[in-house]
Order: C-alpha cells, then sequence, then structure tokens
C-alpha cells in the first residue's frame, strides 16, 4: 500500500510507532527499539482500518561489540505478513 502505520505496544513500554509512505519507505523490516517483553501487539493501519496481531517473542543475546564487551542485546524478531 500507499501509506501505512505500524504501531508495537508492551505493557511497560511506549509505543513504537512508524509510518511508511513513498516519501518516507519502510522496506521490508521496521525495528522497534528500546521495547523488551512477554508479548507485544502489532498494530497495522491502512486506510483508516487497523489490523492488530499479539505475539510472544522469543529473545537472544547478543554483544555487537565481541564476545566480553558491553553492551549485552536483546534481539527478537516477530514477522507479520502484509497486506493482511
Amino acid at each position: 500500500p500507499a501509506v501505512f502505520t505500524v504501531e508495537v505496544r508492551a505493557l511497560g513500554s511506549e509505543p513504537f510507532t512508524v509510518e511508511c509512505s513513498p516519501a518516507s519507505p519502510c522496506g521490508a523490516t521496521v525495528f522497534a527499539y528500546g521495547i523488551v517483553a512477554d508479548s507485544v501487539e502489532v498494530i497495522i493501519v491502512e486506510g483508516g482500518i487497523a489490523t492488530t496481531r499479539d505475539f510472544f517473542p522469543e529473545y537472544h543475546e547478543s554483544r555487537p561489540n565481541g564476545p566480553g564487551c558491553e553492551p549485552t542485546c536483546l534481539q527478537a524478531t516477530v514477522r507479520v505478513n502484509f497486506p493482511i
């Protein structure tokens, strides 16, 4: 679609929202930084219609600066097929 919004919500975190459009394309991936939770809600709004999906991410640790170096990061991936 030409314009849509992706919002990620989790208990205890500020919602993460990004608008995707031809002027500001998201590509195939949207990164929601700063959210680590047992469950997340992903809301995609297109043409005024919201579709919601719940996910239970499984996190893995990574150390971008190498073993034994800080920081330790937690990462998870959820996949939403689009269009919904």
